[in-house]
């Protein structure tokens, strides 16, 4: 059978979407709702703490103006912006620039004073670059109309970074499943970040290559099905511009046990249908060591946004 097929097959048979939406630019999306408003990630309910800011479903630093959250009190959204929120936003700096994906002020610049060279997008539709010399930022093959950046995140610690992403996935939860990530909600907040019971399996991230709008975005989260015994419990999809991510949600006390025989499915077809070249990699999320001035090379063509 085609792969694109098969991984079809499989999730139909074996997972059900529990939410899903597609967030455009001006379109107002706000979970949760009730009083008194508690707080899904300490359990606190006003007026102990108070619920003023506005808590994004999805980090703002991702494109996301409109989803936002009633269940997320100002404490903790103090907290995870100043933690693994701000790991996820150093890490995906550089794509997000290259995607031309609008955050809270804008498409982010990319600057490096010293070596001579800026990327920015101005008007929010063609990137420009500027710098010294040109090998300082990326290479030409003009053989191949191609054109090389080479770049550096942000520092970041890894394993925040798949916090960051586990926490989308647990804002997006209906009511319901709440309690079967009880563990999950505790991990996310726990600055220690080592815990096997928590890494499973690797974030899988899908490129699709060509122009896509960096305002979309579009998020499910996925349960498995009642005969489905053996596979993870939940996940979140996640699709950026032209990235998408694949993120378990540990449920401990549902996923299968650790010693059981290792976890294997293929990668959520999200937009392969479309895009046969798209590009699927395990990222390496695991990590508690802070790393930095990590290498990110990005490939376009002449003509059409190819990242790589």
């Amino acid at each position: 059978m085609d792969p694109i097929e098969y991984a079809k097959a499989f999730y139909l048979q074996h997972y059900t979407v529990l939410n899903m939406w597609n967030i455009t630019p001006g379109v107002r999306v706000v979970l949760g709702s009730g009083d008194p408003q508690a707080c899904r990630f300490c359990q606190r309910q006003a007026p102990e703490v108070t619920f003023r800011l506005k808590a994004h479903a999805i980090p703002e630093a991702l494109g996301n103006k409109g989803m936002l959250s009633r269940y997320e009190c100002d404490e903790c959204n103090k907290h995870f912006g100043s933690t693994i929120e701000n790991d996820l936003g150093n890490w995906s700096l550089p794509m997000r620039t290259l995607l031309r994906i609008y955050g809270k002020n804008g498409v982010p610049t990319l600057k490096n004073k010293r070596d001579g060279w800026r990327i920015e997008c101005d008007d929010g539709t063609e990137l420009r670059v500027s710098h010294n010399r040109i090998d300082s930022v990326f290479e030409v093959d003009e053989a191949q109309k191609l054109i090389r950046f080479n770049l550096k995140r942000g520092p970041f610690v890894p394993l925040a970074v798949r916090k960051a992403l586990v926490k989308i996935g647990l804002t997006l939860l209906p009511e319901v499943e709440v309690p079967n990530f009880a563990e999950a909600i505790r991990w996310i907040r726990d600055p220690e970040h080592p815990n096997e019971r928590m890494v499973r399996m690797p974030v899988l991230r899908t490129l699709r290559p060509g122009p896509m709008n960096g305002q979309m975005i579009s998020a499910a989260v996925l349960r498995r099905s009642e005969h489905s015994g053996g596979l993870p419990y939940a996940f979140l999809i996640l699709s950026i511009a032209n990235e998408t991510y694949q993120v378990m949600l540990p449920s401990p006390q549902l996923d299968p046990p650790l010693d059981a025989a290792p976890m294997q499915m293929p990668v959520f077809p999200a937009g392969l249908g479309q895009n046969r070249d798209s590009i699927c990699a395990a990222l390496n999320l695991s990590e508690s060591e802070r790393v930095v001035d990590e290498a990110l090379s990005a490939v376009m063509s002449y003509g059409a946004r190819i990242p790589r």
